[in-house]
């Protein structure tokens, strides 16, 4: 403040010199007189040179005028410098609009002025005026311009900025800027704080109590992200007002250097009386020792006409109109926020920042769960996420989980999830609070759009499962009672009313139900041309025992038919199912009608059906006979053949040789066959090669080929045969396999010339040619099909499948004698084995003798029925 001081004093000497004013009488002391004479020296004095001085320590009497002209000093840069004894040289420099006061020993400057800038002195009040404006300013330091201060600046009385473009320009990047210690600072102007970094922009201290310490009258504008700071002390508070209202604030002493004080905002146009206390507009719990910050309207209650209130209890207040609310900003270690109404009623809202849930109108939050999501509405409603990683989000009235779901209240509770595009539908009967509950899928909708009641998995638009017995699967009425099972249809409709079953050609109408026991369906609509009608009276009836009537209403069995019955289709076919198995009759394609009459009784085992052509049917006799004759050789006994036969190679062989079989030009006509001896270890494949002949007599001798083949792991005593039938000698070898030991051998048979039969009878008669005490007829099953093991290998000629019959047998082997000369019988009607001699199947008779010449003639009789 005492540079400042020098600078003006020095300012005055210069414009005193200037302007032609007579000042001060020198004093032997330097001081300025306060009796001053005048001395006008009308002509001007030029110095010599720029070196030229004039001592004026010659005048050292008290009472000497000097009394002198214009001044005038001419040159680039002339210079009056003031020489002090044993200090620095003080100098006065001017230039081309340049006007400078220094100190010459180190060239520092203490006063420069450039361009039109005017700088005026109130020798008067000592006041100073900087930029024009003012001539006599009425303030210590008026400026006309912006004004930029780059260090600490202290203000001891007012500070005033005038006009629209006036402002402060504030710029450091110390913590405290700018300090206002007096009691008023009152800013007209805009104020600018611009920071690139946070600092205090304000600082604001005095030690007057609940005086108004800063006012702003204009918007503040706090840029690059600045954060505007009020600090206080032990007895400051801060008043920014909305209008220019010069009063004086009202309030008590607040708070405390610790940390709590006190700062209001209000319209002070609306304040009527602004010395009132804030104190009754405070809620419950809030004092003037814990208020933080206070926002009111006029009215001095917060309820009634708005404004919010903060205090350190955690309270948030905020009225609108005749009611308010409540924030609790900090509950407890999870609630975050708590929204109540102004009255400290109860909460309306709160939320949870810890686990993340939210309650809207209850304090009793029995939703919220530490492993949940939660959004409860209310005392029992609410949605939750349950399960993040499946995306499960419910919508729950009534139900809480802590470990297990519970009731909220005595009731029933329901549930709807949302999950993976699955909306899934809960109840749970009547509970009591606090409870257990068990929730029960009522319905489901799948993300395919099938609706599913009773069922967690449907299949169709909608599918309705009955999982218990009881009340109806559907249920169609106009009133509240449904009882019995099954899919109903209660008081829905009235006669004449229908239920329509409708396709792309034709509609089927059903009429109500007229009563317990009959559901009839009428006339049809929309009928296609190539179906049959139902036009005209009643065409079926159910009735309540289970019969079904067609042409009548009142059916005595399961179900009856009065009138023809059409039976149609790609196969007309009629078919009677045992399971899944049926037996069915299919009509042949047809010119005209065809009718059959049944015989009016049953036939007997095995006969059948024949026709006279006419459409009678009666029964015959289905059994034929097939007889072979036979005869034992006169020379030679042993095994002979009727009806087929079989020949057997005495050796077994493993075919790695390329043997040969049969006698060469011997018309055999038979299927070469083997019998393994050892399981395969690969896939064995057998070649055979000779003449072929068919059986409608087509002989290849080119040759022809047929391979067998053998799976792997095939065991000792499968049999396989060619398909083909031979002439005299076969090459058997093998094309690809590990070669096995085998029975091999030619095979004939009967086979009905391929056609199924059954054996139901045998009948042989013949006449002795010797007696034979051991002799035997059997009737063999042939069985050829691939891999059976019906047959036994022996390695010297296999063993054929067990015998249908055997004479031996049946007549016990001490009456099975052959009595040479005499005849001899055996029979038996009982028999019933299916051949299948469309395949590899048939029967031979086989002939065995002990004795040469046993049969002089014998005849063999089989008695078969088709298959």
């Amino acid at each position: 403040m005492r540079n400042r001081l020098i600078f003006v004093l020095l300012l005055v000497f210069v414009l005193c010199i200037h302007s032609e004013i007579a000042i001060a009488r020198f004093g032997g002391e330097g001081a300025f007189g306060s009796v001053v004479n005048y001395l006008k020296v009308v002509a001007t004095h030029i110095l010599p040179s720029a070196t030229d001085t004039y001592d004026l320590g010659s005048l050292t009497k008290r009472w000497r005028n000097f009394y002198t002209g214009d001044l005038d000093l001419t040159g680039t840069g002339p210079d009056i410098s003031f020489v002090v004894t044993g200090g620095d040289t003080m100098g006065i420099h001017a230039e081309s609009d340049i006007f400078i006061i220094k100190n010459e020993t180190d060239n520092h400057q203490w006063f420069r002025a450039e361009g039109s800038q005017d700088i005026f002195l109130n020798p008067h009040s000592g006041n100073v005026s900087i930029g024009g404006g003012y001539s006599f300013p009425d303030f210590r330091l008026y400026v006309g311009g912006t004004t930029k201060i780059t260090g600490d600046t202290t203000l001891g009385g007012n500070l005033t900025f005038s006009g629209s473009s006036a402002s402060i320009l504030v710029s450091s990047s110390m913590a405290s800027v700018l300090t206002i210690g007096g009691v008023e600072g009152a800013f007209n102007g805009e104020m600018t704080f611009d920071f690139d970094e946070e600092f205090y922009a304000v600082r604001v201290s005095s030690t007057t109590a609940h005086s108004q310490l800063l006012a702003f009258a204009v918007p503040i504008l706090i840029l690059n992200d600045v954060t505007l700071r009020f600090g206080n002390s032990s007895t400051s508070q801060i008043s920014l007002e909305t209008t220019g209202n010069d009063n004086t604030q009202w309030g008590t002493n607040v708070g405390s250097a610790t940390g709590s004080g006190y700062v209001s905002f209000m319209e002070r146009a609306d304040m009527g009386n602004a010395n009132r206390s804030p104190t009754s507009a405070w809620p419950a719990g809030a004092t003037s020792a814990n208020v933080v910050l206070d926002v009111l309207s006029s009215d001095e209650t917060v309820a009634a006409d708005g404004g919010f209130l903060w205090h350190d209890q955690d309270d948030f207040n905020i009225a609108s109109g005749t009611g308010g609310i409540k924030i609790w900003t900090k509950i407890d270690s999870t609630t975050g926020i708590q929204l109540g109404d102004s009255d400290g009623g109860v909460p309306i809202l709160i939320v949870d920042t810890e686990n993340e849930n939210v309650g809207i109108g209850n304090a009793a939050l029995k939703l919220w769960h530490s492993a949940f999501k939660a959004f409860q509405i209310g005392l029992t409603g609410g949605l939750t996420l349950v399960d993040e990683t499946d995306d499960a989000l419910d919508l729950i009235q009534n139900a809480f989980y802590d470990t297990v779901w519970r009731y909220i209240e005595t009731n029933e509770a329901s549930r709807i999830r949302l999950q993976l595009g699955t909306i899934q539908f809960y109840v749970a009967p009547f509970g009591t609070t606090d409870d257990v509950l068990t929730w029960v899928e009522a319905m489901r909708i799948d993300n395919s759009g099938n609706v599913g009641i009773g069922t967690t998995a449907p299949t169709a638009n909608l599918q309705v499962v009955q999982s218990t017995a009881g009340v109806g699967t559907v249920a169609i009425t106009t009133n509240t009672t449904c009882t019995g099972t099954g899919t109903q249809f209660l008081n829905t409709f009235k006669v004449g009313d229908t239920i329509t079953i409708t396709d792309t050609a034709e509609t089927r109408a059903i009429t109500a139900i007229t009563n317990d026991t009959l559901m009839t369906i009428v006339s049809a609509t929309n009928e296609a041309s190539s179906t049959y009608t139902l036009a005209g009276g009643t065409r079926l009836s159910v009735l309540g025992n289970g019969n079904v009537g067609i042409g009548t209403t009142d059916p005595g069995s399961l179900l009856q038919v009065d009138g023809n019955v059409l039976i149609g289709g790609s196969n007309n076919e009629l078919r009677f199912y045992e399971g899944v198995n049926y037996v069915g009759f299919e009509a042949p394609a047809l010119s005209a009608d065809q009718i059959w009459v049944l015989p009016p009784a049953d036939g007997k085992d095995g006969d059948v059906l024949t026709t006279n052509a006419s459409g009678i049917l009666s029964w015959l006799s289905g059994a034929s006979e097939e007889s072979w004759a036979f005869r034992s050789r006169s020379g030679a006994s042993g095994t002979t053949y009727a009806g087929g036969f079989y020949k057997h190679s005495g050796t077994a062989n493993d075919f790695s040789g390329n043997p040969t079989f049969g006698t060469v030009n011997s018309s055999y006509a038979a299927h070469f066959f083997i019998v393994t001896g050892a399981d395969t270890v690969d896939e064995l494949t057998i070649r055979v090669t000779g003449t072929s002949i068919t059986d409608g007599g087509v002989r290849d001798a080119s040759p022809d080929t047929e391979d067998l083949v053998i799976p792997i792991s095939t065991s000792a005593g499968a049999y396989y045969e060619t398909n083909i039938k031979w002439l005299g000698q076969v090459t058997i070898s093998v094309v690809s396999g590990t070669a096995k030991i085998c029975d091999f051998g030619f095979a004939k048979y009967w086979d009905n010339n391929n056609t199924d039969f059954a054996v139901v009878g045998l009948e042989v008669t013949w006449l002795g040619g010797a007696t034979d005490t051991a002799p035997n007829l059997i009737l063999r099953h042939h069985k050829g099909t691939a891999g059976n093991t019906d047959w036994t290998y022996t390695g010297s000629g296999a063993t054929p499948p067990t015998a249908i019959a055997a004479m031996a047998t049946d007549h016990s082997t001490t009456e099975d004698n052959v009595i040479d000369g005499e005849n001899g019988a055996w029979k038996r009607d009982n028999l019933s084995v299916n051949i299948n001699g469309s395949g590899n199947e048939g029967a031979i008779w086989e002939i065995v003798t002990t004795a040469n010449k046993t049969f002089e003639l014998g005849d063999a009789l089989l008695r078969i029925t088709p298959q």
